[in-house]
């Protein structure tokens, strides 16, 4: 947590609520260690891709993670929930106070 972690109090314990609360119970796969159970956040927002004079719309899907609970998270990196396998892709992004992770991810063929 950043210098400001003692005036962050409230937002750290309304973020677990929010996570407690409305989060769904995940496993976060890093390359190389060990799972670890997560509860995760679920945005899927259009995406806008650019093919030459063209632009397509996809579906995607993006998972929040809080940053106390995970090591830094990485492209290639894979979360599980709901018996869905999910890679990362991309850099993942943290928040101004560095308190969740954005991960934006593509769901594994076959789960």
């Amino acid at each position: 947590m950043n210098a400001n972690s003692e005036s962050l109090g409230p937002f750290v314990r309304a973020l677990e609520s929010l996570f407690n609360r409305f989060g769904f119970d995940a496993t976060f796969l890093p390359q190389g260690e060990s799972p670890t159970p997560v509860k995760v956040l679920t945005r899927e927002p259009d995406v806008v891709v650019d093919l030459g004079e063209s632009q397509i719309i996809r579906g995607g899907i993006q998972f929040e993670l809080r940053t106390a609970d995970v090591p830094p998270p990485r492209a290639g990196d894979h979360l599980t929930v709901a018996d869905q396998s999910y890679r990362i892709v991309g850099e993942p992004m943290a928040d101004r106070d560095r308190l969740t992770w954005t991960l934006e991810c593509v769901q594994e063929a076959g789960s």
